[in-house]
């Protein structure tokens, strides 16, 4: 997994650190199970969607490099409402006959991550950037880890915050999220999926937990 953010977005502050477990522990529950997630997380989901969705563990392996970018985090009454954009075309499921399906798709899937609690320290959290200026400032930063393999947090960094994943609809996000995307994968040419014998290379993982 392998992440970037918007100018102004610290990914290794703790308001982004959320955002980023939880985006990675939805992927984790959505092709395992819930209890495969990060720490923290099964706790901190308050969606009955997605909890209903994720008690049932799925018979596959995931192999390759899913790419997100934060693009942006608003401060909203009782908490913060993230952006994030996610691209899987270089992420593959192992398929009973053992081959690896990767989904190839151009642009990104927009995603709200939305953290609540009581009481919370808005500290100095950065305005949302217009969705103009964000169109011009995508684009996947340079991974600083050395050793390509995933490693995830080992202890629970939700802390206090409920977390829930929203339905996104009518996005002032989406061009700026699928211009992002563009930079990651193009859109495919023909087939919307490819079936191949070797799973797609695994990037160096960034920010390391």
């Amino acid at each position: 997994m392998l992440w970037s953010a918007e100018q102004g977005i610290d990914l290794l502050d703790d308001l982004s650190r959320v955002v980023r477990a939880t985006a990675e522990s939805n992927q984790i529950a959505a092709n395992f199970t819930i209890d495969a997630s990060y720490p923290g997380f099964d706790q901190a989901l308050d969606d009955a969607f997605y909890r209903n969705a994720y008690k049932n563990g799925r018979p596959t392996s995931g192999y390759g490099t899913q790419f997100y970018h934060l693009m942006s985090m608003s401060q909203v009454d009782g908490g913060y409402d993230a952006t994030v954009c996610w691209q899987s075309s270089h992420f593959g499921r192992k398929t009973v006959d053992g081959k690896y399906r990767v989904d190839l798709y151009g642009g990104a899937t927009t995603s709200t991550i939305a953290l609540r609690r009581p009481s919370i320290d808005t500290g100095n959290t950065p305005a949302p950037t217009s969705p103009a200026a964000l169109l011009s400032t995508g684009g996947v930063t340079t991974p600083k880890s050395n050793t390509p393999k995933w490693v995830g947090p080992t202890d629970n960094v939700f802390g206090d915050w409920k977390v829930s994943l929203p339905p996104v609809v009518n996005s002032p996000m989406y061009p700026a999220c699928t211009a992002w995307g563009d930079t990651v994968a193009a859109p495919p040419v023909l087939n919307n999926y490819v079936e191949v014998d070797v799973p797609p290379p695994t990037l160096p993982q960034y920010p390391t937990w």
